[in-house]
This record gives C-alpha cells, structure tokens and sequence, in this order.
C-alpha cells in the first residue's frame, strides 16, 4: 500500500501568515532544502521521507540546529495535511498522488481552492510560483520535445 503524501504548494504563505518573525527564516530554509532533497532523490512528502531526511540531518548537524530543522518539518506535515484534510472534505489522502474518493474534477477544484498544491511530478511543479511580493507568475522553464532539438544543441 503507497502512503498518503502531503502535497503543500503554498507552504510559504501559510507560513508568513502563522509563524512568528523570529522563526520564519529557519523554518523557511528547512522546508526549502527538505523540498531539494526531495526532488533530488525522486521522492514524494511522505512520513517515511520525513524520518529519512531528519536522520540524515541528525546525523551531522548540531543539536539545535536539529531541533529547528525538526520543528519546521513537523510544522509543514502537519499544516500540509490539515489543508489537504479540508480541501479535500475530511480524509487528506493523497496516495500515489491522487486524492481518494473524488473524481478528477473534484480533486482540481478542492485542491485548486485550498490553495494547496497543483502537481508535483518527477521532481518538477507545474502551475504557478509565489513571487516576493506575494503574487504569481507562470514558471518560466520552456521544455522542449526532443525532436526539436538539434544535435549541436542550438534550439
């Protein structure tokens, strides 16, 4: 059986708006780089990513730095399945990537009002990034079919 992945695109919102100022920039910068090692490695937020991430870092960093890094995981989990839980009506799970129980378009327009994320695939998102300012722009990373390419690797 997969397990239920928490799938939270709009994680930096959601932390300016319940963080406190003081702990923003470490949380931020924990989720941030969980998210790297994620796609990195071709893995979805599952519980057993989390632990295997945070034994990895517990395995080199000092202990407070540790436990920062510990309480903003637990802290994107946790707001992660609280808004899949609503957007969703109730049971958040999201296996193998796909919300349980909805149809299709059910599943696009919970997830799409929740504000929670719209995909995330083979460590590559699609739909739109936050800007500084809060708003959003498309991603601007052009993917080209392979026969478009030329073989001297001019586009």
């Amino acid at each position: 059986m997969e397990q239920p992945a928490v799938v939270f695109e709009d994680w930096e919102r959601v932390l300016r708006d319940t963080v406190p100022a003081d702990l923003r920039a470490g949380y931020r910068e924990a989720v941030v780089k969980y998210r790297y090692w994620l796609r990195e490695r071709g893995k979805s937020a599952t519980a057993e990513s989390f632990k295997e991430h945070l034994a990895w870092k517990k395995s080199y960093l000092p202990a407070r730095k540790y436990e920062i890094r510990l309480q903003a995981l637990r802290w994107y989990w946790e707001k992660g399945r609280a808004l899949q839980r609503s957007a969703v009506g109730g049971s958040g799970l999201v296996v193998g990537g796909q919300a349980r129980g909805l149809s299709s378009k059910e599943k696009l327009a919970a997830v799409g009002q929740a504000g929670v994320a719209r995909c995330e695939v083979g460590g590559r998102r699609s739909g739109q990034r936050p800007t500084e300012d809060g708003g959003e722009h498309p991603i601007s990373n052009k993917e080209y079919p392979m026969s478009k390419l030329g073989t001297d690797g001019s586009r």
